[in-house]
């Protein structure tokens, strides 16, 4: 995704780790989120338990052939992602102006600070960025 904020600058979403962008989760789905990723969880263990039922499992999680050589923890990774991503949007800040742009998929909207002292790198990471 790229796109031009009111103050022309350009903000792009082409790769990991970006200072200027966030995802977030509605508070109002948080708890359904929740209870789908611990249904997943509590399903996968149960699976784990039984070769037969891990088969099964494994092949209504992730129907592709080529996939079911991947190793259960893959699979079930790659289902908790699909679970949070399903919740999540994202929204990004033009590092001139401070905008924040929120995405919900389909349409973009934007939100003026009102302070000029507004930090311009509010969705930053309060962490150190990993080690490549």
């Amino acid at each position: 995704m790229k796109f031009r904020c009111v103050c022309d600058t350009v903000i792009y979403d082409q790769t990991d780790f970006l200072p200027w962008k966030a995802t977030y989760i509605a508070d109002e789905d948080k708890q359904a989120m929740m209870e789908e990723l611990d249904a997943a969880m509590d399903m996968y263990l149960q699976a784990r338990a039984d070769p037969d039922m891990h088969e099964r499992w494994h092949r209504q999680v992730y129907p592709v052939e080529a996939g079911f050589r991947d190793a259960p923890r893959v699979v079930l990774t790659s289902v908790l992602w699909d679970i949070v991503g399903a919740y999540e949007r994202r929204f990004y800040q033009c590092e001139t102006c401070g905008r924040l742009w929120l995405w919900d998929g389909t349409l973009l909207t934007a939100f003026k600070p009102e302070a000029p002292e507004t930090s311009t790198t509010l969705l930053a990471s309060m962490k150190p960025p990993p080690a490549v």
